[in-house]
Formats: structure tokens, sequence, C-alpha cells
């Protein structure tokens, strides 16, 4: 029931309100009922929130807000309304009006009396005083089996607001990832046992207050408000952080031992994912003190670098799914002295090959030495990972200036080179780009340092491939959504939100960019440059031509509303970018989990030899959840299929043996009973409870 703002809004209530449909999952047969019906306070109550001059609005004694508004009186007559839909031949026998005095007003005590003075005089219409639940239970109930069926992407637009406090937005998302990850360690070695849920609970409940929309007061120039809300919202960012480490800890507690005035020599790492894994391993100067050399579980010597940081790197090769492996830190040097390469401003490993620009700092090639393809379209930006600053409703983007590019780390595991500049509305910027040896990717971490300015305005990294004739598909939560193909007619096209990867690819090539820390990207062209006032109408986008060039959107300050008013850096934003063949939604997905969740380590002697819990043998079906319930022996499993066509994997338990498996059909309450082995629809999902 969002405000029908053309500024932030732009089509979503186009042909959607009072219009109730199913919307059908990427597998065609899980639906949920949609509904919205129609602007914020739809019933025209705000006219009498008007009014009463809000008397809670603005008060910083809680004992000034009245706990309810009561005038005496509520206009609760909306037969002009009926009569208006009828002549527009609504087909449905009901209408759901929202009656809100404002935003975060007190209760109405006038509807109740109003309503029943309106039911006990009136034969027609009835109201009823109603939650979400009936309305849609109402619904379901009487036109469920009539009602159009819609599948694709919402969307959505009030999404903008993640980029103008970057730093928590990325925090967050980061915490989420962690605690994903928790949650698989803590079965992973806690097996069969309860886990503590309600703080696990309240660590997820944090994360969702602080993606929940409203982060500052209606006027952003009211210090006092703004400050004090803005407090309450850092704290929730703050506190799921700390929460989800905590219980990252106390998942690993299991496989540390005794810890008496001496840093342990082994460490071992763990993979939470449902295949072998390999992966970068970093250790800090504190936790690497005793040697720059690592060997694995065999004392075969493995590669490894001492970083300009202080920080120590291996390669953690072939982690066993939902695993362990087990390495130690000798004293001495790292005998590996081939690998990573970097001549000038070039870096190469024995697969990919990158050339950065003297004069830009962008990247002009990206070359999978295999074919020697150029995956870089220098005549955008003149590069990738190209910086622009751009003014708010002014398509006069400038670019950052005093390039100067340094070596950072020189191989011969990885090789890093660093570009430094100014630019407009930063103190300053950095671009690392990292190249690690034998990997098929590379690394960026840009770092803004942005200015707190006032005027409106945004930061942007343009990413131009040459991948003729492509498609852009988006890793959503739960689903792949096609650009344009698959976005509703009322869906945004100036920014689109992602989840962890997307991938941009022809029937012969293409490339999967990760973003780890912004959500937001554009499609084509710097198009989510919309900061306007109340009731103005942005310049918003129809339809998108197809194109090869993304654009992070990493910070802005546009709403005029419920958002900081400026922001300042540094704040960095990590990407990865992959090249490949043809395109391949289970590999896409891989890389993109494997960024965001990489491989956990903890310094221990004792080697854990964590075995799997639970093993599937389809590669196009992954595990994305894998949690302890809060009773023993009771375990959530959700499988997830990358394929457009039904798959039927096997499901084994090789250390505990359950007594059921079932299957969900409702949240997480036990259905049908499996055996072995369960069948998944085209990109579809099954949770599965499982009693040991």
């Amino acid at each position: 029931m969002s405000w029908p703002n053309t500024d932030r809004a732009g089509f979503s209530h186009e042909g959607l309100d009072r219009k109730p449909i199913w919307w059908v999952g990427p597998d065609g047969k899980s639906k949920v009922l949609f509904f919205q019906p129609g602007p914020y306070a739809n019933s025209g109550s705000m006219d009498k929130g008007g009014a009463t001059g809000r008397p809670w609005f603005g008060q910083r004694d809680p004992g000034k807000v009245p706990l309810y508004i009561q005038t005496g009186d509520a206009n609760v007559d909306f037969t002009k309304k009926l009569v208006d839909m009828e002549a527009e031949k609504y087909p449905y026998d009901f209408l759901v009006l929202s009656w809100s005095l404002w935003d975060n007003n007190p209760l109405d005590a006038d509807i109740p009396a109003a309503v029943k003075k309106w039911n006990e005089s009136h034969a027609y219409p009835q109201i009823i005083i109603s939650g979400g639940h009936q309305i849609m239970e109402m619904i379901d109930k009487k036109y469920g089996d009539k009602l159009p069926v819609v599948k694709g992407d919402f969307t959505e637009f009030w999404t903008d607001g993640q980029g103008t406090a970057a730093k928590f937005s990325a925090m967050n998302r980061n915490s989420k990832e962690i605690l994903t990850q928790s949650e698989t360690l803590w079965s992973m070695l806690h097996p069969a046992k309860s886990a503590p849920r309600d703080e696990f609970e309240e660590a997820w409940r944090k994360i969702i207050l602080g993606s929940e929309h409203t982060w500052c007061f209606e006027d952003p120039k009211d210090a006092y408000f703004q400050d004090a809300i803005f407090k309450v919202k850092k704290g929730y960012f703050i506190d799921a952080h700390e929460r989800s480490a905590d219980l990252m800890d106390e998942a690993l507690a299991p496989a540390t031992q005794r810890s008496f005035r001496k840093v342990p020599s082994g460490i071992a790492v763990f993979n939470t994912h449902s295949w072998i894994q390999n992966g970068i391993v970093t250790l800090s100067k504190e936790e690497s003190g005793l040697g720059d050399k690592v060997v694995d579980d065999k004392g075969n010597e493995i590669p490894s670098q001492r970083l300009s940081t202080g920080e120590l790197l291996f390669m953690a090769s072939d982690v066993p799914a939902l695993g362990s492996k087990h390495y130690h830190i000798q004293k001495g040097n790292s005998s590996f002295t081939k690998g990573c390469t970097i001549s000038g401003t070039t870096l190469e490993n024995n697969k990919i090959k990158v050339v950065i620009d003297e004069k830009t700092g962008n990247i002009t090639q990206l070359i999978d030495r295999s074919n020697g393809q150029n995956f870089v379209n220098a005549k955008v930006n003149g590069g990738l990972n190209a910086f622009r600053w751009l003014p708010a409703n002014v398509d006069a983007p400038k670019a950052d200036t005093n390039i100067s590019i340094k070596i950072t780390e020189n191989g011969p595991l990885v090789a890093e080179l660093t570009v430094t500049s100014k630019g407009e509305g930063c103190r300053s910027i950095t671009r690392s780009v990292r190249l690690i040896n034998n990997a098929n990717w590379i690394e960026i971490n840009n770092v803004v340092d942005k200015l707190p300015l006032m005027a409106k305005d945004g930061i942007h990294f343009g990413f131009g491939f040459d991948v003729p004739q492509s498609k852009t598909r988006v890793d959503i939560p739960w689903g792949i959504m096609e650009v344009e193909k698959d976005q509703w007619a009322q869906g945004n096209r100036n920014w689109i939100a992602m989840q962890r990867w997307l991938d941009v690819s022809n029937d012969k090539k293409g490339v999967t960019w990760c973003s780890l820390d912004a959500p937001l990207f554009e499609y084509g062209a710097m198009t989510a440059n919309i900061a306007l006032s109340w009731g103005a109408k942005g310049p918003w986008l129809r339809k998108l031509e197809p194109s090869s060039t993304i654009y992070s959107w990493v910070m802005n300050n546009h709403w005029h509303t419920n958002f900081p008013l400026t922001q300042e850096g540094p704040v960095s934003f990590r990407y990865r970018l992959m090249p490949h063949g043809v395109y391949n939604p289970a590999e896409a997905n891989r890389f993109g989990l494997e960024q965001s969740q990489p491989l956990v380590h903890i310094l221990t002697e004792k080697d854990p030899k964590t075995q799997p819990l639970l093993t599937i043998d389809n590669e196009k079906v992954v595990v994305t959840i894998l949690k302890q319930g809060e009773k023993e022996g009771e375990m959530i499993v959700r499988l997830r299929s990358l394929s457009d066509k039904t798959e039927t994997t096997k499901v084994a338990f090789p250390t505990l043996s359950p007594k059921s498996v079932n299957v969900c059909e409702i949240e997480e309450n036990a259905g049908t009973a499996i055996s072995n082995s369960v069948s998944i629809l085209p990109f579809g999902m099954v949770t599965m409870k499982v009693q040991f």
C-alpha cells in the first residue's frame, strides 16, 4: 500500500491496485496470493490526520504523545468510491481500504463507533474492521479459483535507500552471510544437538530491522529526531553484525582446544557448501606470527604469501563438501616462487590477464588466456570499474582524476595493483585489482572516501563488457530474473536490486559479476539519477533495451525523507568478475556463494576431521539451509535446483542415520516422508525436516 508518489514509486500502481492475483514462483507450482489495495491511506483518513495537526509528530516528551486520537467523528461513507468502481466494472464484491491518520500515528479511537453506527443504519455496504490475514483468506475462499496467474519479478522501487547509508547496507549484507554460515557450522560441529534458536532468531530479527525501509525522520533537517532515530537504526546493524560473529564463534567452539599462553600453529578450514571448494584463507598477523610456511595434514607445503599488510594468505584446495581440512604454520619462508606476475600495469596468472590503463585506472583488458578473448568494451567509460560521480537530475557525470598506480602485492600467490585518485564529492578513491594464482576470476576492492555533502549526488562504477547480443540474468531471492524479459510492466527499470551475482552472457561466452557490498545496479546507463520532491514525476523507464553494460550504484542521498541527508566514507565495495564460456546457472550460483560465503577458519592444533552430515549427488542442486532446531535431533535442510528441468538427487546421511526425513509442504512442518531421494521442480526448492 505504498504512497502514490510518482517521484519515488514509478508505475507501481498501474493495473495492480485492487486486483488480486496468484504470483507463481520460478518452479511453476508454488504461489502466493498478491493483493495491492491501493495508495497509502486510500480511505481518505489522512484528511482527518491533517486536521488534527498531528499532535504526536515531533514530540520529544513521550508523555505528550497521545495514546489515541478521538475527535468524535470518522467519515466512513465510501459509497462514492463504490459507485465509481461499479462504473469501472470492478469484478469483485469487496473494497479494501487503509485507515491511517498519517505515518506512525496513534490509533483512531473513533473508528469502532463510526463503523458500528454505519452498519446499523445502512444495509449496504457493510464495513468489517479487518487484518491482513482475514482479508487474504476471504479473497482466497471467494475468488481463489478465478484469479489471474502471473509470473515474473515486481522489481520494487523503494530500494534506492540502501545506497544512502552504504556502509551499513554492506554490513547487513555481510552479517546475513555470516549468520547463514553459522547456522550451517552449528549443524556440522554440533550434529543432532539443539541450537540456540532464540539467539539465531534475534540476530535475524536485527538484520531484518536494519533492512527495513525507514532509517530516519520524516524531516531529515530536524537534527534532533534525525540523529535519535538513526542512532537506533545503526544499532540494529551493529547488533546484527556482533550477534552473527558471536554465533559463528559459538558454532566453531567444538573444533577448538584450551588456549594457554600460546597461539596454535594449526588451522582448521571449513567448507559450508554442499560441493568441494577451493579458496584463499587469510590469517591476521597475530594468527600467523610463527612463520610464512604452510603445510597440509600430510606435511606437504602449499602456496602461501605474506602480504604488505602483515597478513598471511594460503590456498586451501579441495576442502570437502560440508567438511574440513587441517593445516599448520611452520617457521621459515614459503618456497613457492612461481605464480602471478606483474609487469607495469599488467597482472597475469595461468588463466587470466588483466591490463589497467595508466591514465584512467580502468581495466582495459580482461583476457581469458585459454582462447585470448578480451571481455572488456573499452569504448564504454574507457574500461571496467570506471568511477563516475553524478549530480542529481543532471546528466553530467565526472570521472576521477589525479590517477596514480602502484604495486601493493607482487605475487606469487596474489598479485595486486592499487589505483588512487581524486573524485568530485570525495576525499579520495582507491581501486585495487587482485589476481590469485590458478583462479579464473579477478577481485576488485574499491574504497570511496565520500564527503558528507548536502547537495544531491550519486557514486557509480561502470562495467562495460564486450559480450555482443547478451542477456543479463540476476540472482534474486529464490530465483533468477532475466532483465526486461521477466520484469512486470509496473516494475522499476531505473535501478535493480540483486542478491549475490548477475551474469552477462550470450550463447557462447559471458561474465559472472558479484557485488558483495552494494546491492543496487543500473542496466545500460546511469538511469538512477532521480532526486525529486513530494509529488514530482521522475523520468521512469518503461523498457530496457539490450545492453552488456552495468553500473554499480553504490552511494546516493536522493531521498527527501526517511533517510540520511549525507553520508561519508571510507566505505568499501568489493566485486568479483569471472569470465566463462556458455552460461551455466549452477556454476554462476556456486561462484556467487563461494565469494559471499568463503571458507571459514579457526586456529586449533586439533584436526576436527569434520565429516559431512549430509550429501547430495546432483551438481545442479545445492544445499541453501542446514540448521539445527530447538529440539534435540531436529534439523531443517533446504535444497535449491539451478536447472530448468525437474531434477532428482539422492540425499544421504553418512555419519548419522535419521529416524525420519519428511518434506515440508508448509513452513517447517513435517509432511510427506521420503526415503533416499527427492525430486525438485525446475528452479524450485524443497525443504526437509530430519529427525535423528
